[in-house]
């Protein structure tokens, strides 16, 4: 199923990049960031979210990121885009228990959102982080 390319947005509210394979959760989480005034693009995948990434990598103030994905670890997507902006800021996210995160501590990650979460926890941490 071929599906049309995101258009970024051009101006205005700081810019998340969403990386999770659940629509219901990109859906969400796309709503939460909005009433807080965000805008939001989202990638499905690890590939989609380096392509977006590279494409509008000036433009992306903040990455949160599934650690598991259909097509590459989220760790390995981290690395990726770390490479390509040293100093973007990137959440990890995960429903798995916190011994995941716990592993990945030092890495490099701004901050960690335990799945599921709500408003208030998504507006602290962006808050901390930005």
């Amino acid at each position: 199923m071929q599906t049309a390319e995101p258009q970024l947005p051009t101006h205005g509210k700081p810019l998340v990049l969403i990386v999770d394979d659940e629509e219901l959760i990109l859906d969400v989480m796309s709503q939460m960031l909005a009433r807080l005034g965000y805008q939001t693009i989202v990638a499905r995948n690890g590939q989609s979210a380096i392509e977006l990434f590279a494409k509008a990598k000036v433009r992306i103030d903040l990455v949160i990121l599934d650690l598991v994905l259909p097509d590459m670890a989220g760790t390995a997507v981290f690395k990726a885009l770390k490479k390509m902006a040293p100093a973007i800021k990137i959440i990890l996210s995960s429903g798995l228990d916190t011994d995941h995160y716990q592993a990945t501590k030092g890495s490099g990650f701004s901050g960690f959102l335990q799945k599921p979460f709500g408003t208030r926890a998504l507006s602290a941490l962006l808050t901390d982080i930005l």
